[in-house]
């Protein structure tokens, strides 16, 4: 499913002002898809400015059948 997370200073912050868990006992968190209106919504409230990166499509850069090593490449999209 879609989920959106988040590491290091960043997940602190939704950890602290959005109530999320942390993840793996580590500096992460996240949340699924269906949370993110309410967990946007709970760190613009708290005066947090908010930036959403997200996943669009793993694109392969090789050059077809002929290539010997192809590489993959996730291509992101910036949400304001």
């Amino acid at each position: 499913g879609e989920f959106y997370e988040t590491y290091g200073v960043d997940a602190l912050m939704m950890i602290a002002y959005a109530g999320l868990n942390p993840m793996a006992n580590r500096c992460k968190a996240g949340c699924p898809m269906r949370n993110i209106q309410a967990t946007l919504d709970a760190l613009t409230h708290a005066g947090l400015s908010v930036a959403v990166y997200e996943e669009i499509a793993v694109v392969d850069t090789g050059k077809g059948r002929s290539s010997l090593k192809t590489t993959k490449a996730k291509e992101r999209e910036l949400y304001q």
